[in-house]
């Protein structure tokens, strides 16, 4: 048997015993390859940065729901569909457009009977339907008066508000700018602690961007409202991330 034969079958066996079929780790190494490649050309420091930019956000989304009951299917149906009408067109009235209305779900549920010992029986209590709509509010300042009109003509379930931009453009600029800086600074860091210096990029790539988490989501039941409904929309943040790779020297 060859060196060369030799050399093949322990490698093999190496990759088995880590619990790698041979094609696997073919097909790792050559999606790691550009890495693998320039860190063994180069000596090299790797980096994550992370920047955020906020600001006050101009539009709110907000998740209405309209529960009904019945003792068929077909009556909890009907006055869902009579409530969640009254509300949209009540939503529309304070300037909301169609396209901003969406209707997230539709579902039907029974109430079963409970015996005297208190388990459930197979015979059917009522039924109840449940419509889910959500409405994207252009006009933060009118978030607060599109609420009102939604609860006084039938809305019954608030799921949430959540916050956002309707162009994010320059606060996401704003974002890479200061990811780019901190992984300059991070690295600079680590390279005056190891006793070297940071020489040119040599490989970035952005993992990701993303607006700042929403508000929490609640879920509530409303009944009547004595004064127009407050909402505080606060700040929102656009985040970015960036992998930046520094040779060193």
């Amino acid at each position: 048997m060859t060196p060369t034969k030799k050399i093949l079958i322990a490698a093999t066996a190496l990759v088995s015993a880590g619990g790698l079929t041979a094609a696997g780790a073919i097909a790792q190494q050559a999606d790691d390859r550009p890495m693998m490649q320039m860190h063994a050309q180069h000596r090299t420091i790797a980096v994550t940065g992370n920047g955020e930019a906020s600001a006050k956000p101009d539009m709110a989304t907000i998740d209405f729901s309209v529960e009904a009951r019945g003792d068929t299917a077909a009556e909890a149906l009907a006055a869902n569909n009579q409530q969640m009408n009254a509300a949209m067109t009540a939503i529309r009235r304070t300037g909301i457009a169609e396209k901003d209305m969406q209707t997230t779900g539709l579902y039907m549920n029974t109430q079963n009977v409970r015996g005297p010992d208190g388990s459930w029986t197979n015979e059917i209590d009522y039924y109840e339907a449940r419509n889910t709509l959500s409405v994207k509010v252009r006009d933060i300042d009118d978030t607060g008066a599109v609420i009102d009109a939604a609860v006084n003509a039938g809305i019954n379930g608030l799921g949430g508000i959540s916050y956002g931009f309707s162009d994010d453009a320059a606060l996401l600029e704003q974002a890479r700018k200061d990811a780019i800086a901190d992984a300059r600074e991070k690295a600079a860091l680590y390279a005056a602690e190891a006793g070297v210096s940071l020489g040119e990029v040599m490989y970035i790539a952005e993992p990701g961007a993303n607006a700042g988490p929403p508000s929490p989501m609640m879920r509530m039941e409303v009944a009547s409202m004595d004064s127009a409904t407050k909402v505080a929309p606060g700040e929102s943040s656009v985040s970015a991330s960036v992998n930046i790779v520094f040779a060193i020297r």
